[in-house]
């Protein structure tokens, strides 16, 4: 089932710069599901990504802890580390 056209309420996001990528991490509340989504999306100046990383919650404290993980990965490991985990999906 698709979330895309259901209304979302942002909770959280921000935007990264590395190298040529923008990242944007997000956390959105899905009200009409009761649950929270959170992922990233990847621009490299020519194509965009998104959806990436993509898990639903039913509590805002797990979707956190998730939020705070890919944050850390953006913010502290290569962005050939984030390719491969991308990939693993």
């Amino acid at each position: 089932s698709t979330t895309r056209n259901l209304k979302k309420d942002d909770i959280r996001n921000n935007i990264y710069y590395k190298d040529i990528y923008t990242i944007y991490s997000f956390i959105k509340y899905v009200p009409k599901n009761n649950n929270y989504e959170v992922y990233i999306s990847i621009d490299d100046t020519t194509n965009v990504a998104g959806s990436l990383l993509y898990k639903t919650f039913k509590h805002k404290f797990m979707a956190n802890i998730y939020f705070m993980y890919l944050e850390y990965i953006i913010t502290n490991k290569k962005m050939t580390y984030l390719e491969r985990l991308i990939e693993k999906k």
